[in-house]
């Protein structure tokens, strides 16, 4: 298994440079709406965790395509990973960005949420696709688009959401959208369950 630190054979740096230009190229076909391709990503039998969603990426992208329809825009904006690799496998963790500008109670809202994603990658038939993806939210915010305008939030309902994505949780509640509540927040325990077992998976070198 490779680490970081680990010197890599031009065959290694050419997988690398492969898993990132899958991760790159995830936020823009998704940002750009382009489903086919954004379908194209994944393993068979991929798996998603969101804010509003724990299941079969190609039910990300489906439920993806159909709010596209809506009023709501997504931008998201991917950091350089940081990827170890063993064989045909490999783990990523990237930072991201996530800008949501959509309409609340009649007023124009944008949320932004801060945190990580952490990919379990397959190498099939020559590609890099994703296998599995699990999301840590560190921190968001909500606010009005015009400076002048006061959001009323409801104070209990955001209280019961999970701290570090309750302003992204409660935005999405209100447009209909179901809230995972069961993520890890960050330098919690689950966190450390979370890297531990994929870390296992790593070792393990197997699909």
């Amino acid at each position: 298994m490779n680490d970081v630190s680990t010197p890599l054979t031009p065959e290694h740096l050419l997988d690398r440079s492969a898993i990132c230009d899958v991760l790159q190229n995830w936020g823009l076909l998704r940002d750009r709406c382009d489903w086919d391709a954004l379908r194209g990503v994944y393993a068979p039998g991929a798996t998603m965790q969101t804010t509003w969603m724990d299941g079969p990426a190609t039910d990300f992208v489906d439920v993806c395509q159909r709010m596209s329809a809506g009023p709501s825009r997504a931008l998201h904006y991917i950091g350089v990973p940081i990827v170890k690799l063993n064989g045909s496998i490999a783990l990523a963790q990237t930072r991201i960005t996530i800008l949501v500008r959509t309409q609340l109670n009649g007023i124009e809202v944008d949320a932004t949420c801060y945190g990580w994603f952490i990919d379990r990658m397959v190498k099939l038939d020559g590609r890099w696709l994703i296998q599995h993806r699990a999301p840590i939210y560190e921190m968001d915010t909500l606010t009005a688009v015009d400076p002048d305008v006061k959001l009323n939030l409801d104070a209990q309902v955001l209280a019961g959401y999970p701290a570090s994505y309750k302003h992204m949780a409660y935005m999405q509640s209100i447009v209909g959208a179901p809230i995972n509540l069961d993520l890890p927040l960050p330098n919690s325990q689950a966190q450390e369950q979370l890297l531990h077992d994929c870390s296992l998976w790593l070792a393990a070198g197997k699909h």
